[in-house]
């Protein structure tokens, strides 16, 4: 291979070129957006103890839905 030469690499796009766009929230995310976590929300809000108590109920959700999967043959 290091006789072949290679053209070189085609540029897309660069993050110097983008603009910076401010995140803004949408009126119907997807459930799996992980912008609207109750745990990150209640965090940014300051109230650890809330985000720390959502977190522990997504993790109990995310082991349940991993017990299932297991026990269904769904793989993942």
């Amino acid at each position: 291979m290091s006789r072949c030469p290679l053209p070189p690499p085609a540029r897309w796009w660069t993050l110097l070129e983008e603009a910076a766009v401010e995140w803004e929230p949408v009126p119907h995310p997807l459930p799996s957006d992980c912008r609207y976590r109750e745990d990150l929300a209640a965090l940014a809000a300051g109230d650890v103890k809330a985000a720390q108590a959502a977190k522990e109920a997504l993790e109990q959700r995310q082991r349940a839905d991993a017990k299932l999967r297991k026990a269904g043959g769904g793989g993942g």
